[in-house]
């Protein structure tokens, strides 16, 4: 007798009691919630902190900055005081003014970026699975070359 026929007539002959329920198996999933999952990790925590304080910034920038960022508040190159924190342009425009305006603009470039990479990779993700072979090949080829540019100027300042 094999040991397939063993099992399976353990199996067979093995008495379940009539009142005992099953027993279910543990969930092992984390929290299904994402803000549980970025509350539990302190990076993710951390990271999520520092862009809600700079969307809020963008969002109540009117209410924040101190002047009109092109507004010619002061004299020219005034040195960070109390009355201009980041201090003065070349114009006499509020330097701090400017920074907050400024995060309207910055947040969205980069959410617009990040969108557009996610998309474009998603993309060449999508076509190297799907055509394989040597489109996978070359596409891969092709992204390895990219993440690599980056790091060349390094590498030969190193060297």
């Amino acid at each position: 007798m094999s040991s397939n026929q063993t099992m399976l007539e353990y199996n067979a002959t093995e008495e379940i009691a009539p009142d005992a329920a099953p027993e279910r198996p543990r969930k092992t999933r984390g929290p299904a919630n994402p803000l549980m999952l970025v509350v539990q990790n302190r990076k993710a925590a951390v990271g999520a902190a520092i862009l809600l304080f700079f969307a809020i910034l963008a969002i109540f920038a009117p209410l924040i900055a101190p002047y009109d960022p092109t507004e010619y508040v002061g004299p020219a190159r005034q040195a960070p005081s109390s009355e201009f924190w980041f201090g003065t342009t070349g114009s006499g425009q509020d330097v701090l003014s400017q920074t907050i305006y400024g995060t309207r603009i910055s947040l969205g470039t980069g959410f617009l970026v990040g969108f557009l990479v996610t998309a474009i990779g998603a993309l060449i993700g999508m076509s190297a699975g799907y055509f394989g072979g040597r489109v996978d090949d070359a596409l891969s080829l092709i992204t390895n070359v990219i993440l690599i540019i980056p790091g060349i100027p390094l590498l030969i300042v190193l060297a």
